[in-house]
Parts: C-alpha cells; sequence; structure tokens
C-alpha cells in the first residue's frame, strides 16, 4: 500500500543535502522528518528562481540560492503513513534554509484536496481564457465596423433606405436566424431593375458575403463553431448600419 500526500510550495523553498548545498527536496532528510522509511516524488510542477539576501549583521549581500518557487507542487508517495505532529510542525515551522526571512513555508495537500483545488484551477484558467476570447471578439468587431463603415454608403442609399436594411437584419436575427423576409426583401427592391435596384444590389452582395463568411475569416480572430451562428453574423451588419446611420459623416439625411 501507498499513501500519498502532495507538498504545495506557499514561499520560495529549498533543503541543503549533506554536503550543504541547496538541493530543492532533500527525500530522505524529508522522509526523517515525518517519521517513515522513505519517500518518492514521482510527479513535480515546479519553476526555479534565484534569490538574493542582505546580511544586516555583516551588512553586504550573501550568495543568491536557488529555490523553487511559490505555487511548486510535489506528489510524495510514502510505504508508511507519515507522522501527524511532525506534518504540523513542518506546516508550523517551515522547510529548508531561511525559514526566519520567510522562505520554506509549505503546506501538506491530501489527493482529494488536492484534486478540488485543480479542478477549481482548470475552471478559473478556462474562464479567463473564455474572457479574453471575448474581449479580443469585440475589439475586432469595432476595429471592422470602423474599417468597413465607408463600404454602406458606396452604393448611394440614403440613411433612411440603410435603416430599413439594418431593421430586416434585427428581425432575422431575432426570429433565430432565418433569412426568408431578408431575402424577400432584397427581392423586392432588386426587382424594380432601375438605379434605386442596383443600389440594393450591391448592399446585398455585402450583407451575403457577411452571412457566408465564417466570422474567424471576417475579423480575424478566433471563434468557436458554437459561436459563429447566423445570428452573430446578422449582429455583426446590424451594428455596421448603425454605427453608419450615427456618424455625423455618412450617407444623406
Amino acid at each position: 500500500v501507498q499513501y500519498v500526500l502532495y507538498l504545495l510550495a506557499v514561499s520560495p523553498l529549498t533543503m541543503l543535502n549533506e554536503y550543504g548545498e541547496p538541493c530543492g527536496i532533500d527525500e530522505k532528510c524529508l522522509a526523517q522528518k515525518l517519521g517513515v522509511d522513505n519517500i518518492t516524488i514521482p510527479f513535480c510542477s515546479t519553476a526555479v528562481s534565484e534569490y538574493g539576501a542582505y546580511n544586516r549583521t555583516w551588512q553586504c549581500r550573501e550568495p543568491s540560492v536557488r529555490m523553487y518557487d511559490r505555487g511548486s507542487i510535489f506528489k510524495l508517495l510514502f510505504s508508511q503513513l507519515p507522522d501527524w505532529e511532525a506534518l504540523q510542525k513542518i506546516q508550523r515551522e517551515g522547510l529548508g534554509i531561511r525559514k526566519a526571512e520567510g522562505y520554506g513555508q509549505i503546506l501538506f495537500l491530501r489527493p482529494d484536496i488536492f484534486e478540488e483545488l485543480h479542478q477549481k484551477y482548470d475552471r478559473a484558467e478556462k474562464d479567463s481564457c473564455q474572457k479574453s476570447e471575448k474581449i479580443a471578439q469585440r475589439r475586432a468587431r469595432l476595429q471592422w465596423i470602423m474599417d468597413n463603415v465607408n463600404r454602406v454608403y458606396t452604393n448611394g442609399l440614403s440613411k433612411s433606405q440603410v435603416g430599413q436594411i439594418q431593421a430586416e437584419c434585427e428581425k432575422a436575427a431575432v426570429n433565430g436566424g432565418k433569412l426568408g423576409e431578408l431575402k424577400r426583401y432584397f427581392r423586392k427592391n432588386e426587382d424594380r431593375e432601375d438605379e434605386q435596384s442596383r443600389r440594393f444590389v450591391n448592399i446585398h452582395k455585402l450583407v451575403d458575403n457577411i452571412l457566408n463568411t465564417p466570422l474567424q475569416e471576417t475579423l480575424g480572430v478566433f471563434y468557436d463553431d458554437k459561436d459563429d451562428t447566423v445570428q452573430e453574423r446578422l449582429y455583426l451588419l446590424v451594428q455596421l448600419f448603425d454605427f453608419s446611420r450615427k456618424s455625423e459623416k455618412r450617407g444623406k439625411a
């Protein structure tokens, strides 16, 4: 039977080996402190940095020491249960060198607590990534709208006509991305075969291009398939038309 604990470095940490040299974790010494025959470390996740010190007595800097950074974690395997009092003592007093300066503070975690913390970390990291993606998408949308606002009125449409197209796009988005009414609206205005109809043909091409192109390709940022819907593309067009109508130097009254 093997028993498992996780050692978490709450502050930078290193122990000294039998020659007085920094060695990270000295399994033999730690086993003695915990009252077990031996300890093995099959897994660890660590980062290492150098930490200096200042000797106030001698008023000089001491040589820097390489230590495991705070947050480093080690999986410890025991052939027998470690002494509970010894665990508590190490957690109170610290482990390794320079404990009086705050180094060597550690926690021992049971596997169930470690797994719970690991899951919380994964969720937090996932939430952070999703927030970063959303921010990047929002910035890309705004930049795309700014870059493409001039395309709206190159066709000679008035602000009121663009407003009607915007309203049709909004209705289609609210109706779950169904494009039937939007297509009929363009067909009705294009069938007149006059100057007005040609203006609608050109804006129709812009709308179709956005609706038939993945958002990732349009905006140049990552979009998950579940987020790249017809509705989202319609709302992008709505934002473009809305901005173009409210901008003072765009379109006709």
